[in-house]
């Protein structure tokens, strides 16, 4: 029973790697596929289902066109991947009403994403450090 669990768990990490590989690549459809047709997300900005990733995606790559996500650290036990990532692109498009400022952006966030039988992701939630970003859009002092 455990080895079951346990290569369970690796399948769905494995999942989740190839997925943010592909939005890396930019292959958008490719990455969104790896989402139920009914995902449901907490992500206010995204909307639910594959159509909804799909559609965030690309609006990221509008706002972030350079964006890059490195998984810092993945952790998947049965189920659930937990990831922690940081994202980093360049500021060269309006963002939260500031004009673009071409420096780089690094941010960390991380996700939570529930996986059905077959390993397909069917439920996710994240945690964005908006504090920071707003920092460095200039937003909010730094505190150095």
């Amino acid at each position: 029973m455990e080895i079951t669990a346990l290569a369970t768990a690796a399948r769905n990490k494995a999942i989740y790697m190839k997925a943010n590989a592909a939005f890396n690549e930019n292959r958008l459809i490719d990455a969104s596929q790896f989402f139920a047709p009914d995902y449901i997300s907490d992500n206010v900005a995204q909307g639910n289902g594959r159509t909804g990733v799909q559609t965030y995606y690309e609006n990221m790559r509008t706002l972030w066109p350079d964006v890059k996500v490195t998984v810092v650290q993945a952790v998947a036990e049965g189920d659930f991947v937990m990831v922690m990532c940081r994202a980093t692109a360049t500021h060269s498009t309006v963002v939260m009403g500031v004009q673009p400022t071409h420096k780089k952006i690094d941010i960390a966030y991380w996700n939570l994403h529930h996986h059905d039988k077959d390993g397909v992701i069917i439920e996710g939630w994240n945690m964005l450090d908006n504090v920071a970003l707003m920092q460095q859009l200039g937003l909010l002092p730094t505190g150095k």
